[in-house]
């Protein structure tokens, strides 16, 4: 789960030859070949880890609640470290949205239920943000 962070790291102030390096080191990093299975548990056991630490205080808690912003951040991530080593563009989706979306077009994730989840993750995002 270690790896998990680099999907959504990206330079963001300095110079730029070395935001540049920055980047293609995180990409390279995140196309590298993973254990699909192995990614699975790390990614079931880091939710699990943040749910304890941080439980859904009520229902309204988008974040951490069960189906929440949590569980689609950590479905796009995990996707995307199991399946970046076939298709190298996933490793530069920075947002959940955007990873959501390649991964459909790339057919790792059903259309619709894609379509599904940006749809909820925007309406999340935009009301409780």
């Amino acid at each position: 789960f270690e790896f998990m962070a680099l999907t959504r790291a990206r330079g963001v102030a300095g110079d730029a030859s070395l935001i540049g390096e920055l980047d293609r080191f995180v990409s390279e990093t995140i196309r590298g070949p993973r254990d699909r299975a192995k990614i699975t548990h790390e990614a079931r056991d880091m939710r699990a880890r943040v749910l304890k630490e941080f439980p859904p205080v009520n229902a309204w808690d988008i974040k951490h609640a069960s189906g929440g912003m949590m569980d689609m951040d950590f479905l796009a991530q995990a996707l995307t470290l199991a399946h970046a080593h076939a298709y190298p563009a996933l490793a530069e989706a920075r947002s959940t949205r955007v990873a959501l979306r390649m991964l459909a077009e790339e057919g790792m994730l059903d259309t619709s239920a894609a379509a599904a989840l940006i749809e909820d993750y925007t309406f999340l995002n935009e009301v409780f943000s």
